[in-house]
């Protein structure tokens, strides 16, 4: 991974946004938003200033939604979420949530605060000051290149990450007008509360809204990325991996979702009633999950499963 603590333009991911930048970029052949007449053409047709353009691009990038080579364009991901007739583009599905929540932190090609956090870090609470203090103790072990980490840098993007997840409490909404209290919808996850002032808590629990479609994609996405079982032999007919790499290696369901081994086993029961394909066992404290590598090799076609549920 390598460092990216920046870029964002110290805006969370709005809604709206994901759907209109991608929308721009489909109806534009576009090789570069450094181009001066692009970004010009884009503030004209968002309506919003540089900046939000940036960032706008930043995070369709970042959720993976962009095939970027001569061109830049959606990626099969963002047309099926947000441009095709059966999509959710203005996430009006809690699935769709929770499914940008999942491709946002299983990019395994950047390191920022959000997937520290949601891969990396061990603490159910914490204050900013700790996070921050653990990345700049721990970026250098997970980074690949030897780029400085300024600690500046990750100050603004812990904020940019808390204001993005931690929904607003009572108090705090008497003092905020209505757009502000409606910034990011992954704040609709509830994966992290403010228990106090400067102090936060997210809980590895079961998360009875995660819809088991969203679960089992990652599931798959997982298991195609991260099985060495798979990667030796992905013709084979099952794949075999353990309950403790689920719940907790870095980008694991069990990781990316806040579960416990409680909210693990009641969703990987759902996943074997959902998927035939799909079985787990714990024999004699020996947990093992069999997926049937057909499933995995087609992990993609189980992307928008959630709508038709």
């Amino acid at each position: 991974m390598k460092a990216k603590f920046s870029g964002h333009e110290t805006f969370p991911i709005r809604y709206g946004w994901l759907y209109k930048i991608l929308k721009y970029i489909e109806n534009n052949d576009i090789s570069s938003f450094n181009n001066t007449s692009v970004i010009e053409n884009a503030i004209i047709h968002l309506g919003v200033g540089k900046n939000m353009v940036s960032s706008m691009r930043y995070w369709a990038d970042a959720c993976g939604l962009l095939d970027i080579s001569d061109t830049i364009k959606p990626s099969y991901t963002a047309k099926e979420i947000f441009l095709s007739d059966y999509g959710d583009p203005y996430l009006e599905i809690t699935g769709s949530t929770w499914l940008l929540h999942f491709l946002l932190n299983f990019n395994q090609s950047e390191l920022s605060s959000y997937r520290y956090f949601f891969n990396f870090f061990n603490g159910q609470s914490f204050e900013k000051n700790y996070i921050l203090n653990e990345i700049d103790t721990n970026s250098s072990q997970i980074i690949s290149s030897q780029s400085k980490v300024l600690k500046s840098s990750v100050s603004k993007d812990i904020d940019v990450f808390l204001s993005m997840y931690v929904k607003k409490n009572s108090d705090a909404k008497k003092n905020q007008n209505q757009e502000e209290l409606f910034v990011s919808p992954l704040s609709e996850l509830g994966l992290i509360k403010e228990t106090n002032k400067g102090f936060f808590h997210s809980e590895l629990k079961y998360h009875p809204d995660l819809p088991v479609e969203v679960f089992v994609y990652a599931l798959l996405m997982y298991v195609k990325n991260f099985s060495i079982d798979f990667k030796e032999n992905p013709h084979q007919d099952n794949v075999r991996i353990n309950f403790e790499a689920l719940l907790a290696k870095p980008f694991s369901p069990g990781r990316i979702f806040r579960l416990n081994e409680s909210g693990l086993s009641r969703f990987l029961d759902e996943a074997s009633r959902y998927k035939k394909n799909i079985s787990w066992s714990d024999n004699l404290g020996l947990r093992q999950i069999v997926v049937n590598t057909v499933l995995v090799r087609n992990a993609d076609d189980h992307l928008l499963d959630y709508v038709k549920g």
